[in-house]
């Protein structure tokens, strides 16, 4: 067993430490009752603790905002009505010696257009998205100003209910990646064009999430470490994201992946 000793050591981040380097990373069972995380849900993940497991990262992904719905058993952290459901989850993994994140995002131009409260797909430029085939409205001054303050309030959300931290969730067909790639992101104001112009928007709404929870609670951030795409961003430019991201101060970790929807356009 000592090929896995580093595995099994512990791990501090700021003042969180987690038993193990063994993670559950965030995904969707579908398991949610009215977009929260019920009994079954909790279940499902308490048993990864009850096993041994160092960290339980769940609601792969919890929207943000209530248009933000993507319809695959997402949770939504939209309102405070999430939170009862926060306490009672961080205290079955908390029980069994684990820490618990939660993932945050909002889905942007992915958005199913024809769930929940029936309001328009938003994104970064108006061009059509092929998997959910909505035309998103080209996010306006208000807009984003609505979207960066629901991360603010989501992520209060995810500190009261009891959460070890949150992800921000940037994995390749999210709101954060729709702005900082040249693919979807056509603008040409404040908010477009140059790297630090498609950063601008996905830096202010992480900003809005620490200001919000302070700087001892955690903030990493899952992000695609290469578009894989023809005009989209490649190694080196996500490697420059996830720079400006670290020296920004605003997240704590970072989890990378490879990976595209954005062919479905």
């Amino acid at each position: 067993m000592a090929k896995y000793d580093a595995l099994l050591k512990p791990l501090t981040i700021k003042k969180t430490t987690i038993r193990n380097r063994i993670v559950s990373t965030a995904h969707a069972p579908a398991y949610d009752e009215d977009r929260k995380p019920k009994e079954r849900y909790q279940l499902y993940h308490a048993e990864k603790a009850k096993g041994g497991i160092g960290l339980v990262m769940f609601g792969g992904s919890t929207g943000v905002a209530i248009d933000s719905e993507a319809g695959w058993g997402q949770l939504s952290a939209a309102d405070d009505s999430i939170i009862p459901y926060f306490k009672e989850f961080s205290d079955r993994v908390h029980g069994h010696g684990a820490k618990i994140i939660v993932q945050l995002t909002h889905m942007g131009r992915k958005i199913r257009w024809d769930l929940g409260h029936w309001l328009p797909t938003l994104g970064p430029s108006h061009a059509e998205e092929r998997m959910n085939y909505p035309y998103p409205k080209e996010m306006e001054d208000w807009d984003i100003r609505r979207v960066i303050e629901s991360y603010g309030h989501a992520a209060r959300r995810c500190k009261e209910g009891g959460l070890d931290g949150l992800e921000l969730s940037a994995h390749a067909h999210q709101i954060f990646d729709e702005f900082w790639s040249p693919y979807t992101n056509h603008r040409t104001d404040e908010y477009g064009g140059s790297f630090e112009k498609r950063l601008r928007f996905p830096l202010e709404c992480a900003a809005a999430a620490r200001k919000a929870v302070g700087d001892d609670f955690l903030i990493g951030m899952r992000m695609s470490a290469d578009e894989l795409i023809e005009n989209g961003l490649n190694q080196q430019d996500c490697l420059d994201i996830a720079v400006a991201f670290a020296k920004s101060g605003l997240i704590d970790f970072l989890n990378l992946s490879a990976a595209q929807t954005n062919t479905n356009m």
